[in-house]
């Protein structure tokens, strides 16, 4: 992963950790919980009750939340390390689970050595990193041990969603409604403080009227729900604080307006990143085949249905490190 790439998620965590949010696109189905469970239970019964672990891309741990529940319920000892590339998610790693070891490395060089690992696996992580990763991942696996990805399907049903909540947000912030609405507090802050102007203010209260307007076209055109609730958070809030502005701080008005505005632009490129690393059928099967290359038995990929009705949303790539 080049620096720029690197730069791009620690941003995003970084945002998503100041500010709160943290989006989970698909992560809340129950068909990768149910998938997760039985993955890692079968582990903890295979095993011989101290498992080493992998969470590779993890970001804020996710995965590795279900690992430690089957751990304990099955008096198993998961050695686990958490791993990814911002620093800002292993910060929020080590806060959730204290009891992880939590690395920043991308997983295409990763700072562990040979054959340490009985499972890696990853939940929509791996795929953001270049095709080097699969050389890593087997690398690390010791014979006998086992591979678990699941990886973004283009054209799938969170690949859907994404792109939903990705022209939402662009939606949001082409409608300018917080800048807008920024500037309208600052106008009623600057007449508070004797320096403004009633024509000024007005002029912003009708500036944003428009902007008001457009941001309900979206959440017409998408729903409530669009954005984890986001979207529609902000547009009720908004209109709570304009309707009793004098009841408010401005600064600390104007510090929430700039907090959603960033956490709704983070938002919004984890969208597009997770577009841009969905696999179509030929891009997973050249993972398939680099992971086969470094000493894998490959299984057939499969699909893993997600929503209700079911839909295709996820690939499912399995395999085993071969004992020589």
């Amino acid at each position: 992963m080049n620096s720029t790439d690197a730069q791009a998620w620690e941003d995003y965590w970084e945002r998503t950790r100041r500010a709160g949010v943290v989006p989970e696109i698909g992560a809340r189905d129950p068909a990768l919980r149910d998938y997760w469970l039985a993955f890692f239970t079968s582990c903890a019964l295979a095993d011989d009750g101290h498992t080493r672990l992998l969470d590779l891309g993890c970001g804020h741990g996710a995965v590795t939340a279900l690992a430690e529940s089957v751990a304990r319920n099955n008096l198993r000892h998961f050695r686990i390390t958490c791993l990814d590339i911002s620093d800002a998610a292993v910060d929020l790693v080590k806060a959730q689970h204290p009891a992880v070891a939590a690395v920043c490395a991308s997983a295409d060089d990763i700072p562990l050595p040979d054959a340490f690992f009985d499972h890696v696996v990853s939940q929509f992580g791996i795929e953001y990193a270049p095709p080097a990763a699969a050389d890593e991942a087997a690398r690390i696996l010791r014979p006998g041990g086992s591979v678990a990805f699941l990886m973004h399907l283009k054209n799938g049903a969170i690949w859907d969603e994404c792109r939903a909540n990705r022209d939402a947000l662009d939606g949001v912030r082409d409608s300018g409604v917080l800048r807008a609405f920024i500037r309208l507090v600052e106008e009623s802050l600057a007449l508070r403080q004797g320096r403004g102007s009633r024509g000024a203010f007005e002029q912003a209260d009708r500036d944003l009227a428009p902007c008001v307007k457009a941001m309900e076209a979206v959440l017409e055109a998408h729903g409530k729900a669009i954005g984890g609730g986001l979207v529609f958070r902000t547009y009720a809030d908004i209109a709570h604080m304009y309707r009793k502005m004098n009841a408010f701080e401005p600064t600390e008005v104007i510090a929430w307006a700039e907090k959603v505005e960033a956490a709704m632009a983070a938002w919004r490129e984890r969208m597009q990143s997770m577009l841009d690393a969905a696999l179509d059928e030929t891009a997973l099967g050249a993972w398939r085949d680099r992971l086969a290359a470094g000493g894998l038995s490959m299984d057939e990929p499969a699909r893993l249905a997600l929503g209700e009705p079911g839909r295709d949303g996820a690939w499912i790539l399995r395999g085993k490190k071969v004992s020589r």
